[in-house]
């Protein structure tokens, strides 16, 4: 028997299938690799890092509701609303809005945080979303620690805006990131305002964050001082 296999491993036969079984297997290994790669691609394109659907202004399908699913939170959450907020939020609700129980939610988590300002509903928008942190790093020789409106920056719970499209004080709610104040303003904000959107900057603890948050597209529920 090893005669045999010894003939074999020096037959040209045996080369030419060892070659081809090698190609194969260097194919196949090739193709698991971009099969991956290009899932990969596709699937960030869809969605970002934090499992978020990226809204983009131009796609009306992006802002597309599933009806049965809101209508379950709906109920969910009306029987949880607070007796003093229950007129408010409830007109929300059955506005049907595609947004109705976003805005319902901000408003109820905005009045337990600032409850002597009571906050009514202003209107929503699509705004160009960004991250800084309250260092050099992002503000450089105006990094003193204070916001414009000379709070304490760190407390990071506000927002950087332009003053002449959202006041300030102004509530905001961004999906993913929850309730924030209109407490500070840049110059990128105002330069925005000057061509016609809306820019808001999202106060972060660190820089990683802010970079990985990056640019993005939101709707934006915006809240007034009644």
């Amino acid at each position: 028997m090893s005669d045999i296999f010894k003939q074999l491993k020096t037959s040209r036969l045996y080369w030419m299938l060892y070659d081809s079984t090698m190609k194969f297997w260097w194919i196949g290994v090739m193709g698991i690799i971009l099969f991956w790669v290009l899932f990969f691609i596709v699937d960030s394109k869809k969605f970002l890092n934090d499992g978020e659907r990226e809204i983009n202004i131009n796609d009306e399908s992006a802002l597309v509701i599933d009806w049965n699913k809101w209508e379950e939170e709906k109920l969910a959450f009306e029987e949880n609303l607070e007796e003093d907020l229950i007129v408010a939020d409830k007109k929300i609700l059955n506005s049907k809005s595609k947004s109705a129980l976003e805005i319902a939610k901000g408003l109820l988590e905005l009045n337990r945080i600032y409850p002597s300002r009571n906050y009514v509903y202003w209107k929503t928008i699509t705004a160009k979303v960004t991250a800084y942190t309250p260092d050099f790093r992002s503000c450089g020789r105006f990094a003193d620690g204070k916001t414009s409106k000379l709070d304490n920056a760190f407390k990071f719970d506000g927002v950087a805006i332009a003053p002449k499209v959202i006041q300030y004080r102004s509530g905001v709610y961004i999906p993913s990131v929850g309730v924030k104040e209109a407490d500070d303003t840049g110059s990128a904000m105002r330069k925005a305002a000057r061509k016609g959107y809306y820019h808001i900057d999202v106060r972060m603890r660190t820089n990683r964050k802010a970079k990985r948050w990056g640019v993005r597209w939101k709707r934006v529920h915006l809240y007034k001082k009644s």
